[in-house]
């Protein structure tokens, strides 16, 4: 719904921007850089904190695994 809010605002300056006469360029920079902003500025997940005994079962695992599979699972220990 945010996002939908937010596409709505910056419709309604494109519009706005365009009716000015320098409003053809600064209508163009503003469609390709908002994409690269909301991209940018996107909030990253944090990994889970991982305890000793994670660490631990998690060696005992690998233990067991093939080569192959422990590499497609990223762990490399």
């Amino acid at each position: 719904m945010r996002e939908l809010l937010l596409l709505a605002v910056h419709l309604q300056v494109a519009v706005a921007k365009l009716v000015r006469p320098d409003g053809v360029p600064a209508v163009a920079q503003s469609l390709v850089l908002k994409p690269r902003l909301l991209i940018r500025n996107r909030s990253r997940q944090r990994a889970p904190n991982v305890t000793v005994f994670d660490r631990f079962v998690l060696g005992l695992k690998m233990l067991f695994a093939s080569l192959h599979r422990v590499a497609k699972l990223g762990a490399h220990i």
